[in-house]
């Protein structure tokens, strides 16, 4: 049961993570200044640790549950 709620919770960061950075593009597009790379890609980077996480998380529930 716990790996399911570190499941969510990892959906749910990714979830937050995509719309922060939906709006931090949205607010570049507006502002047009020159530092805007570097925030959008820690933006990135942050998904696809979450996304890393959540296709770890589903490989240990496959594993673990063919194992019973």
């Amino acid at each position: 049961m716990k790996i399911w709620i570190a499941f969510i919770v990892l959906l749910l960061l990714s979830a937050f993570a995509v719309a922060s950075v939906e709006e931090e593009h949205n607010a570049e597009e507006s502002h047009e200044e020159e530092h805007h790379g570097v925030e959008l890609d820690q933006g990135l980077m942050l998904i696809g640790l979450a996304s890393l996480g959540s296709i770890i998380l589903l490989a240990l529930v496959y594993f673990g549950l063919s194992k019973r």
